[in-house]
């Protein structure tokens, strides 16, 4: 995985997408997950409905900042973006018993907006369609689509109708944890 990858910003501009199996660890994810759930229970934010936290980049605990500025991580952003790259936020997202609802269809950008942003999603427990897994659609991001905000109390409310993208091609991206 070194600087220069063409493969990486290949795959990403077509598909919108990549997927590196085994970046970390399972040891390491483990880890990671412990330290979450540590955080998390120090801030009670287990219980939090949305199952979403979000820690912006100065607030970040330093074990998680160290995680993310990791030299496996680091080049391939280096490779699909080039040397701009700009540090915001560690999302967690934990389901548990509570949280029985997925994310709708939705780009980020159109909540984000500005010049693209990129996530990089990484699993701390193996990642199946039976517990939710990602799905995403190749080359969505090269298109705007209708967006709708649907107010829940629950859930995430800006969604994209299953209709918007008929005949794109879905991929579901079942990963082992890290």
């Amino acid at each position: 995985m070194s600087v220069g990858n063409s493969e990486h910003a290949e795959n990403f501009t077509r598909d919108g997408f990549l997927v590196v199996e085994k970046l970390y660890t399972q040891d390491e994810m483990l880890n990671w997950k412990h330290r979450i759930i540590s955080i998390l229970e120090a801030e009670d934010g287990l219980s939090t409905p949305s199952g979403v936290r979000v820690w912006f980049a100065h607030k970040l605990d330093p074990f998680l900042l160290d995680g993310m500025k990791d030299d496996r991580v680091t080049p391939i952003l280096l490779d699909i973006i080039g040397p701009n790259v700009e540090f915001l936020s560690v999302k967690a997202v934990f389901k548990n018993k509570t949280t029985t609802f997925g994310s709708p269809w939705h780009q980020d950008w159109y909540y984000w907006k500005g010049s693209p942003k990129i996530s990089v999603w990484i699993a701390l427990d193996d990642a199946t369609p039976e517990n939710g897994c990602l799905k995403m659609i190749a080359g969505s991001h090269l298109k705007r689509f209708k967006v709708s905000q649907v107010k829940e109390e629950t859930g995430f409310g800006w969604r994209i109708e299953s209709e918007e993208f008929a005949g794109m091609p879905e991929t579901t991206l079942e990963v082992e944890r890290g």
